[in-house]
């Protein structure tokens, strides 16, 4: 699944941290599924039409994840 948010979840996203993006305290997400963020509404966009917060301490991390892997920034 996309989105997951329990502790069990938790435990898997600090055994596979690479694979993982946590944005926010109560979302992991695949890095597979991101296509981007919106920097505006502070928001990382996910295949499918999804979406999902970025908390204010996870903007950095975002952002650099993002220019990693080349994806698009939307204003």
């Amino acid at each position: 699944s996309t989105l997951s948010s329990s502790s069990a979840a938790s435990d898997v996203y600090k055994r596979q941290e690479e694979r993982y993006f946590s944005p926010h305290q109560s979302f992991i997400v695949n890095r597979s599924m991101i296509i981007g963020m919106d920097k505006k509404k502070k928001q990382l966009l996910l295949k499918e039409g999804y979406s999902c917060p970025i908390s204010r301490s996870n903007i950095k991390r975002a952002k650099k994840l993002i220019e990693e892997q080349n994806l698009e920034f939307s204003a």
